[in-house]
């Protein structure tokens, strides 16, 4: 090896893995292309090479001399221009360019040959050399090094706009990945937005139809009966009972319909939640439905009475802050009231708790409201 760079022990101490490394980090940091370019110089049997590499070193390289060609074979490094001395006795210059070429392919390699041969410049051409020179030639080394620079500094060029290309791709994925998480997110607001809106229409649908039913009717009996068969139409086979207060405040059977009771008792029993059920649910403003009615919590629908094993909803009507009517449905525990039906059932109550306080204003409009009795709005 020259003065300048001479190694102890095997190639691998000549070309330190760290200065590969610095060079690395170098070229994706910033603008290297003044930076000097690392060369090879592969004697064919050690002899002096002092000329050329001055002049590569004058031309902007930084030249490494290994003493012996299996060293090159052997090293990690990959220099970027590599100078290899021909010689016809001693392959191991091929093999150890095409080892370099394996670890490397931006690896730019000239041969140096001692007279122009068309044979060496077929292997020049097949082993993809980038030049061929004679040795000794400086002139001609110094124009090949000018040559070979400016294609290093294109390459180091190509090489920093490929690692900010990869970084742009790697933001542009992941934004990607964040549209498409948003996009998603998205689509699922849009579509339960949708599920809710269409549920909404097709409850005021029922609600505007219910209602323009019942606005026709207008004596209590009538709007009972329409109610209750409304009432089946939308929820199911069902029992149903709705129970009306009297001017004493107990209530009493206004309507009822029968799914699955004896027929011959039906209306006997279902008279009896009159005196039970109606006047424990009657501050149940809300619509109760619970999947058995002993889970009311009402003490006379106890385990052991005969309706603790239905599926019931209960809602009381209230207007004039006045408890007017209990509209009650049940049926086995089989067929509970799914969660889809509860709006339809709170809807029916709300409307019919409203065209019943009209129909008994409208009976009672000849009256002054004192003279309605004690019992209120629902006073006879």
């Amino acid at each position: 090896m020259s003065e300048r760079e001479q190694p102890t022990g095997d190639l691998s101490d000549g070309f330190k893995p760290r200065e590969a490394a610095s060079r690395s980090d170098a070229e994706h940091s910033g603008d290297d292309s003044n930076r000097a370019v690392e060369a090879v110089w592969v004697s064919r049997d050690g002899s002096n090479a002092e000329a050329c590499i001055e002049t590569l070193e004058a031309a902007g390289y930084r030249v490494r001399e290994p003493s012996a060609i299996n060293e090159l074979i052997q090293s990690p490094l990959q220099p970027e221009v590599v100078f290899i001395e021909h010689s016809s006795a001693d392959d191991r210059w091929l093999r150890a360019w095409r080892s370099l070429r394996a670890v490397s392919n931006t690896t730019i390699g000239v041969l140096v040959i001692d007279e122009p041969a068309a044979a060496l410049l077929k292997i020049a051409m097949v082993e993809r050399m980038a030049d061929v020179m004679v040795r000794g030639d400086v002139v001609e080394l110094s124009i090949i090094a000018a040559r070979l620079r400016k294609r290093v500094r294109e390459r180091r060029e190509q090489a920093r706009r490929l690692v900010r290309l990869r970084r742009r791709c790697g933001k542009l994925e992941a934004s990607r990945r964040e549209l498409l998480r948003q996009i998603g997110g998205l689509c699922d607001g849009v579509a339960d937005t949708y599920r809710s809106v269409a549920k909404e229409m097709k409850l005021h649908t029922v609600a505007a139809e219910f209602e323009s039913i019942i606005r026709q009717e207008l004596d209590i009996e009538g709007l009972l009966r329409t109610t209750l068969e409304f009432a089946l139409r939308k929820i199911g086979s069902t029992n149903g009972a709705i129970f009306l207060p009297d001017s004493c405040g107990d209530f009493t059977l206004g309507a009822y319909v029968n799914y699955d009771l004896p027929r011959d008792t039906a209306e006997t029993i279902i008279g009896q939640l009159a005196d039970t059920l109606a006047p424990a649910c009657q501050h149940f403003k809300d619509v109760t439905i619970v999947p058995r009615a002993s889970a009311l919590g009402v003490s006379a629908v106890d385990e052991q009475h005969w309706l603790s094993d239905s599926a019931i909803t209960v809602q009381a009507c209230w207007q004039d802050n006045e408890c007017i009517a209990v509209v009650a449905f049940f049926r086995d525990a089989k067929t509970p009231f799914p969660p889809e039906l509860h709006q339809v059932i709170s809807m029916i109550g709300d409307h019919f708790g409203l065209q019943l306080a009209r129909v008994v204003k409208t009976h009672h409009r000849s009256k002054p409201k004192e003279q309605w009795g004690g019992g209120g709005l629902m006073a006879a």
